[in-house]
């Protein structure tokens, strides 16, 4: 659960400053407002509802399981802006940072670099394969190893890219 919260509050690129402003002013919040009380509950209630079956899975951590526990952490941090004085400054600050800062930092840039190498990776895989496979009597088995499970053309069971490699020799198998 700790390695989502980090997560959520974007701690690979702040470090530990979100947290440290977050929790006191949440704290302060809740303190303050009954309502404001009611609204951070029910956000990181819903946080730990909707990641409660991936946090079984504590072998396999990844950040596209925040996707819809961020909604959760938003509707907490909106309740910032319902107590008047530091937590609604507060709380439009945090909120800014949120969202402008880590489209303004590195952390952007390096996911694309790293989507363009996997893909370009991935796709001189795929067409190795293809020219290799060419060659390939019909009927002939194939074993494909050394492949990373993102976004592979060959690995079973995905949604998309799963049948790349038998769609394109036009394979039952």
């Amino acid at each position: 659960m700790w390695w989502y919260v980090k997560h959520v509050f974007y701690s690979d690129v702040f470090r530990w400053s979100p947290l440290l402003v977050a929790v006191p002013l949440l704290a302060y919040a809740a303190w303050r407002s009954a309502q404001a009380r009611r609204v951070i509950a029910v956000g990181f209630a819903g946080f730990v509802i909707l990641l409660g079956p991936t946090l079984l899975l504590s072998a396999h951590l990844e950040v596209l399981y925040l996707y819809a526990p961020h909604f959760f952490v938003a509707l907490a941090v909106a309740a910032l802006l319902t107590v008047p004085g530091v937590c609604r400054l507060g709380g439009v600050a945090f909120a800014a940072a949120l969202i402008v800062l880590p489209a303004q930092s590195k952390w952007n840039k390096t996911i694309m670099e790293f989507n363009d190498v996997k893909s370009s990776m991935i796709r001189d895989q795929f067409e190795a394969f293809d020219k290799l496979s060419a060659q390939l009597p019909r009927g002939s088995s194939v074993f494909v190893a050394g492949l990373e499970p993102y976004h592979n053309p060959f690995a079973y069971g995905q949604a998309m890219p799963s049948g790349s490699a038998i769609t394109m020799h036009r394979c039952s198998s």
